[in-house]
């Protein structure tokens, strides 16, 4: 397998070819860029557009090794999100799909990257409702 591959399973990669070819319909083993999204999607990760064409380098068709990459780097993405939403599901003891503004803060000030004040200030009051966060709604936007 080249090595881009073993970002991904056997399963992932099987279900990509699949999908790849359900969307080659000229049967030259390219695939149009704005199909990309939805095969990505059909495979079980989740990327924007703009991200997907970031990653084709401003091609406008790709092949399948190319598709592959893509899906890698979408993968990788989909885990980072997954355990960052962890570490807020954490700290929801709740279960309800909020933390306290106070303990986002808190830990974006003192565990995170350092950020500054007003870089925290910034995504508390973006997020803050009623003093809660819906850690998926932060999540998505820092995705975005």
């Amino acid at each position: 397998r080249p090595p881009k591959m073993d970002q991904l399973s056997e399963k992932e990669i099987s279900l990509s070819r699949d999908a790849f070819t359900l969307h080659d319909t000229t049967r030259k083993g390219k695939i149009p860029l704005a199909e990309v999204p939805q095969v990505i999607r059909s495979v079980g990760f989740n990327a924007t557009s703009s991200e997907i064409q970031a990653l084709a380098k401003g091609k406008q068709t790709i092949d399948f090794p190319e598709l592959i990459e893509i899906a890698g780097q979408c993968k990788k993405h989909g885990d980072g999100m997954k355990e960052i939403v962890g570490a807020f599901k954490a700290m929801d003891a709740g279960n309800t799909g909020e933390i306290d503004s106070d303990t986002l803060k808190y830990y974006l000030k003192n565990l995170s990257e350092r950020l500054s004040d007003a870089e925290v200030d910034k995504y508390v009051r973006a997020f803050d409702k009623g003093g809660k966060i819906r850690y998926d709604e932060l999540v998505n936007a820092l995705y975005q």
